[in-house]
């Protein structure tokens, strides 16, 4: 299903971010790739955590054929909360929900109406690597 966004003013900029609702073992987590939180719709209490340049999602694939399209999203830096989360509870099958939000370049704000969901699966696999330089360990 495609999308016509309104058309830009040569003299505005397009900003624009991913918000991603994350539902493990029935509890949601709101995160994105903004520099801010974002609440999303506007009064829901739905705060998208910032995690910035330290999320990461692939190509997203739109296609009318009978397959299953792939996506991979990957966080680094992330908060000790969500290892707690992924080591503690089952990861496969929980859901991924992916959206699409425009920003207002002046004001910084999500604009009303200009957020598109992009991607609805499930996980079916995932891996955790934790790098660890044995050389700046402290041993007292």
């Amino acid at each position: 299903m495609s999308t016509t966004i309104p058309a830009v003013d040569s003299g505005n900029i397009i900003e624009h971010g991913v918000l991603i609702d994350l539902t493990l073992n029935n509890q949601t987590y709101y995160i994105s790739n903004c520099y801010k939180a974002i609440e999303w719709p506007v009064g829901s209490g739905k705060n998208y955590q910032a995690l910035a340049g330290f999320l990461s999602v692939s190509e997203i694939q739109s296609n009318i054929s009978n397959s299953n399209d792939d996506i991979q999203i990957g966080l680094s830096a992330i908060p000790s909360v969500y290892i707690e989360k992924i080591l503690g509870y089952p990861i496969k099958g929980a859901e991924v929900v992916i959206y699409r939000a425009f920003f207002d370049y002046t004001t910084r704000e999500v604009l009303t109406g200009e957020v598109y969901r992009r991607f609805n699966g499930v996980i079916t696999n995932f891996n955790v690597q934790e790098d660890i330089d044995p050389n700046s360990a402290v041993i007292s």
